[in-house]
């Protein structure tokens, strides 16, 4: 079944340091807002939308893995910050991804997914306290072998298949494996 299903995602990047007798820090905290979308719907679980082809549908689950987060500044330096992974979830519109130098931005560009090296990893093997540890030891993102790797993104409900208007037919939509990692550029209003 071929679904047009649509997750968009709407990015409000905040941006923050701390001042000490007006002298810029030397960093700032990079934080995402991020939201799940049916067409141009925000959408909590169990919520029923139309698509944009007008199918009527519902999530019960919709997450996705963000690595590999960097930004570009004014000057065209993009500054990554380091280890961080991020599982999107319903439940959760704001993530901090990390310390990046103070200064003005103009982009945003991350992987969906996983990257190749860590791919490779079980969660089993992420057992320190760290927020990405945390992050990738959920085992229900994870084929079940280190040859598949992760579940990048896992988005499952159900739709109106037949066009009568209920959203009725169950679908289950996960995608991962190191040819699958996409890199995603998003520009942005410059940001400071």
């Amino acid at each position: 079944m071929k679904s047009s299903l649509v997750l968009s995602v709407i990015m409000l990047l905040i941006f923050t340091g701390c001042k000490k007798d007006k002298t810029p820090a030397a960093n700032g905290t990079l934080m995402l807002h991020l939201h799940t979308n049916i067409d141009t719907n925000e959408a909590d679980y169990g919520d029923i939308f139309a698509d944009a082809n007008g199918r009527k549908m519902s999530l019960s689950m919709a997450q996705f893995y963000l690595s590999n987060i960097s930004i570009l500044s004014a000057n065209g330096t993009w500054a990554t910050v380091q280890g961080a992974y991020i599982l999107k979830t319903v439940e959760n519109e704001e993530y901090m991804v990390g310390s990046v130098p103070s200064g003005s931005y103009t982009d945003i560009r991350f992987d969906v997914g996983i990257d190749n090296a860590t791919n490779t990893t079980a969660p089993s093997t992420h057992t320190s306290s760290s927020a990405a540890d945390s992050v990738l030891a959920n085992t229900t993102m994870w084929f079940g072998n280190t040859t598949q790797g992760y579940i990048f993104m896992n988005v499952q409900g159900m739709v109106d298949a037949t066009g009568g208007g209920v959203a009725n037919t169950a679908f289950s939509y996960q995608v991962g494996s190191n040819a699958l990692l996409k890199t995603v550029t998003w520009p942005v209003e410059d940001f400071t």
